[in-house]
């Protein structure tokens, strides 16, 4: 897949609703104000737990 890109993708949604497509946001805020500092878009079928580190160390580089 080129960088960059998203890929909306059929699956399995938390609201059991196989016809809606999947993205993935992730989000990094600060603690108390809640202010957004970082966001990533990612492919719905990406993992969670092998994308987030990688948003993370793109934020903390």
């Amino acid at each position: 897949m080129p960088e960059g890109v998203i890929h909306f993708t059929q699956g399995v949604s938390l609201d059991h609703r196989p016809d809606l497509n999947q993205v993935i946001l992730q989000l990094i805020c600060e603690h108390q104000p809640g202010k957004p500092l970082w966001m990533d878009a990612l492919s719905g079928n990406s993992s969670d737990k092998a994308s987030f580190r990688q948003t993370q160390n793109a934020y903390l580089e």
